[in-house]
């Protein structure tokens, strides 16, 4: 019997527990009343990342992740702790699907006799996560905008609430409400309910409006940068991939004559994905930030009417410059990248 049990955590070394066992086996629908038995994926039982197979509010909030957490505050985790990655995160499987994107739109361009780019296999590859990316970016970005109305909102109903409370301490104002009051009363009253405008523009509304925009925001945010990150993870692993086995079928001619060196292999499968990687992190920047900048220019124009006219005018006047500036250290950037080779030989 002890022998049974070592085999079998042998076997298992990532057992799930019956709390992480039962929504997975047990799905049961709002509007049927049998259940539905389903069993859990093999790959579960090896990893720990529960991503793919946690509930919507589970990977909105990373609750997934509050067991591999609490186990690192309590000792420091080790690589046997972390588990395996999924199927869908191996190199092989994002290889395999990068490399056919890449071999179709290669045959497609010679025939078509256009230039091959290899932005568009990218985008083949990563475009329905990139669109769900950047709808949770352009949410967060607009919910921004929630946190200066609603206390601009709560200072309005501040000190409309110190206006009246001064107005009451004082007596003859005091008489004459206290007598409005009373033929207030005699008369029939027709609107005893608080209207959507009143509830709306509550100071105590208002505050709890602010911190559940601040909260969905920074959800929706947090989720964009992890879809993003992630695709460029995967495609940073394809390319080296592909970079490797390219590698590999090349003659030793190039090599010993020089043509492709050793120092430039490494460079492209080292700084170049990485670079690639980190512009996918970057990616919703391009449309996000001029969206930003408008939306900000049309708010204060409203508030403030035509000065804000003269700050908006600043900014698009400092853009080329920080266009310089950026072009500038791209090209530092570039001939630190062609030197590089020679200093990893040497």
């Amino acid at each position: 019997m002890a022998s049974q049990v070592v085999k079998k955590r042998m076997a298992d070394p990532f057992p799930i527990s019956k709390r992480e066992k039962l929504p997975i086996k047990v799905l049961r629908y709002v509007c049927f009343k049998r259940k539905r038995h389903l069993s859990p994926p093999e790959e579960l039982h090896r990893t720990r990342y529960y991503y793919s197979y946690a509930s919507f509010l589970s990977q909105c909030t990373y609750w997934w992740m509050n067991r591999l957490l609490s186990k690192g505050y309590k000792k420091p985790l080790e690589l046997k702790d972390l588990g395996k990655l999924p199927e869908a995160e191996w190199t092989v499987t994002n290889y395999k699907k990068l490399k056919s994107v890449f071999q179709a739109e290669k045959i497609k361009s010679e025939s078509e006799q256009d230039k091959f780019s290899l932005i568009h296999c990218y985008g083949r590859v990563t475009w329905p996560m990139l669109c769900l990316s950047g709808f949770y970016r352009l949410a967060g970005d607009l919910l921004q905008f929630a946190a200066p109305l609603c206390i601009s909102g709560i200072v309005t109903y501040v000190t409309v609430e110190n206006g009246r409370a001064s107005e009451m301490k004082n007596p003859a104002i005091r008489n004459n409400s206290t007598a409005s009051s009373t033929l207030d009363l005699e008369r029939p009253q027709h609107n005893l309910y608080v209207s959507p405008a009143e509830f709306v523009t509550n100071g105590y509304v208002l505050a709890m409006l602010l911190f559940l925009a601040s909260l969905v925001m920074s959800t929706f945010l947090q989720n964009s940068h992890f879809l993003l990150i992630r695709e460029g993870a995967r495609i940073k692993v394809a390319l080296q991939a592909m970079i490797y086995e390219k590698t590999l079928q090349l003659s030793s001619c190039p090599i010993n004559s020089g043509q492709i060196t050793s120092g430039q292999i490494s460079n492209y499968m080292s700084n170049d994905v990485s670079i690639i990687c980190m512009a996918f992190s970057l990616f919703h920047h391009v449309w996000a930030m001029p969206l930003l900048v408008i939306l900000c220019l049309i708010m204060l124009h409203s508030q403030m009417g035509y000065s804000a006219v003269i700050g908006g005018c600043v900014v698009f006047i400092l853009t080329p410059i920080q266009y310089k500036v950026a072009s500038y250290a791209a090209f530092i950037n570039q001939d630190i990248m062609t030197r590089q080779p020679d200093y990893i030989e040497s």
